[in-house]
């Protein structure tokens, strides 16, 4: 597996089609495949014919192996000792020791350092190594598996140690490494796992640790007499409300457009389009749809527009080589924006080809950006700019089938309304693509969440009452239903308290009236809707309704989103 050949063997065009029909052996491989993937410039029979006479005469006694026809070219190595054979062989059995002997076979990547000789062999051989890597990640999974099943908690620790670190996304790989040096007497090494996992699962994804992981620490802790926590009966109480929810949450309510989601992400649609008002669980949403683009093997990279730092957007070419230096670090690159970087040429072009050389290129995988918070991005001078580049390659993927943008889905969250600063469609994003909204919680939603908390309303009349104050903001519905139960409140208590500034909504209603007073405009439609007059434009109707404040289809319909939003206002705009 390590591309070491017999001395004397020269000839580079030989070498590389004894290796192209190793990898196919027992295969009949058509001509025109061999000279197009040794020759992707010419394609040329003539080369190809040359290459295989005088791999004919190397193998001597052994041409035999090497059969040829009109079509195509076949080498027959059954019985000959070669490595990768042997491994793709082993890798299929779930004996342990035929496991065992495969992984040893694996000693380094699929033929390290071969691109340095042959760099124009570098498409086929990225294919053909990720799927080895691909097989060991397997292999070392069912391995350890079998282990485990016979009790072998040790030796089924080693295996996993490496399975985690070839695949350090999946949840599945973390718990049972921690389980198994448990269970092998390994406590101290179980308690690092765990702080080893949170700190990579915190930096590289923003989320936390598997519950079954934290309960296990905890109780590991009392077994080896470090200090512990004590943890109340329903642990998940103690998560937070706000923010994005963790992923292995109780308390997460799966909608329909989670589904679509998903769906979208598994068939790598280009552009897949996330848009609602603020609060309703966008970003817990796009969460949960990159993990699971995580664990089917595909790369990801997220940025939170909220997050990208002031002097990073006073020009589209320092804001564009921020995207692709926090794209880089995610998917650990060698190569930063900064190194390709040409003054010579545009800002969109040289992120291009960034995109398409550095990233593209050297990440195997399918890859999906999350794109966090976007609604920054529409009041920035250079914004035509960046979504007519998101545009393009959408666009390329239909008019290009050998596009390389196939590979790259953008998952795009928002809740401002896009057209209100895109004036050209041509140049938009948010007219193409796979568009989802996400819509507040159902009647339904609501009795769900409030089940999972052991049903603080106590019947349909209390569930009733409750909507009808909070209506079906996310956010207002949980805090709500985590204040009753916490605090053993009534209906009637949380109702007389929940709209003042010393309530439980107190800070989000106060944030909520200074970004409408910070506008002239929003705060005289608030004026309008709260004399129940229809709102006084549509930019004004949109704008509110991004921001969470009211809902409806149109002016006619526009109306608060809940009354505690009518009755906070109404008591602080004149």
């Amino acid at each position: 597996m390590n591309g070491a050949l017999a001395a004397g063997w020269q000839v580079r065009d030989a070498e590389r089609l004894l290796v192209l029909l190793t990898l196919n052996n027992g295969k009949m491989v058509l001509r025109q495949t061999l000279a197009s993937t040794l020759w992707p410039q010419t394609g040329s029979l003539v080369s190809l014919r040359q290459s295989v006479n005088y791999l004919r005469s190397l193998l001597g006694e052994h041409a035999i192996r090497l059969e040829t026809s009109k079509t195509g070219v076949l080498l027959n190595l059954d019985g000959a000792d070669v490595d990768v054979l042997a491994f793709d062989a082993a890798v299929r059995s779930n004996d342990v020791e035929q496991l065992k002997h495969a992984l040893a076979l694996y000693v380094a990547p699929l033929l390290a350092n071969w691109e340095e000789r042959h760099p124009e062999d570098q498409n086929w051989l990225v294919r053909a190594r990720e799927k080895r890597r691909e097989l060991r990640r397997d292999m070392l999974k069912r391995l350890a598996q079998g282990l485990i099943a016979s009790g072998e908690h040790a030796e089924s620790a080693g295996y996993l140690q490496q399975y985690v670190s070839a695949n350090p996304a999946e949840e599945w790989g973390w718990r049972a490494l921690m389980q198994a040096l448990s269970d092998s007497g390994e406590r101290i090494a179980a308690l690092n796992t765990y702080a080893k996992c949170r700190e990579l699962f915190h930096q590289r994804y923003q989320l936390s640790p598997p519950a079954e992981m934290t309960r296990l620490y905890h109780q590991i802790q009392q077994g080896v007499g470090l200090p512990t926590l004590t943890l109340p009966d329903d642990e998940a109480r103690l998560e937070p409300v706000g923010g994005a929810v963790p992923l292995d949450s109780p308390y997460y309510v799966v909608r329909p457009t989670d589904g679509a989601l998903q769906a979208a992400i598994a068939r790598r649609d280009g552009l897949v389009l996330l848009k609602g008002p603020r609060q309703t669980g966008k970003t817990s949403l796009l969460a949960r749809g990159l993990q699971q683009a995580r664990l089917a093997g595909t790369a990801v990279a997220v940025t939170d527009f909220q997050r990208i730092s002031s002097q990073h957007w006073a020009c589209p070419n320092r804001f564009l080589m921020a995207l692709g230096r926090s794209i880089a670090e995610q998917l650990e690159l060698d190569r930063a924006p900064e190194d390709t970087w040409n003054d010579g040429e545009g800002p969109n072009e040289n992120f291009e080809r960034f995109l398409k050389r550095e990233v593209l290129r050297k990440v195997s995988a399918p890859i999906v950006w999350g794109l966090d918070e976007v609604d920054r991005l529409f009041s920035c001078p250079f914004s035509s700019d960046v979504f007519g580049l998101f545009r393009s390659w959408y666009n390329d993927r239909a008019l290009n089938p050998a596009s390389p943008w196939h590979r790259l889905t953008l998952a795009i969250v928002y809740a401002t309304e896009a057209h209100l600063f895109i004036s050209d469609l041509n140049q938009s994003p948010f007219n193409v693509g796979t568009r989802l909204t996400l819509e507040d919680f159902t009647p339904d939603q609501v009795i769900d969440l409030n089940n999972r908390y052991a049903a603080p309303l106590k019947d349909q009349g209390e569930i009733a009452h409750f909507i009808d104050l909070v209506g079906g903001n996310p956010y207002l519905v949980r805090r709500g239903i985590v204040e009753i139960s916490a605090k053993s409140l009534s209906l009637d208590a949380f109702g007389a308290q929940a709209d003042r500034d010393d309530g439980c909504y107190g800070d989000h209603l106060h944030r909520l009236m200074q970004s409408i007073m910070r506008d002239s405009n929003m705060s005289c439609a608030v004026q309008e809707l709260l004399q129940d007059k229809p709102c006084p434009s549509l930019e004004t109707f949109y704008r509110l309704r991004s921001a969470g404040v009211i809902s409806g289809t149109d002016l006619a319909t526009a109306r608060f989103r809940c009354r505690i939003y009518r009755s906070y206002l109404g008591g602080r705009i004149k």
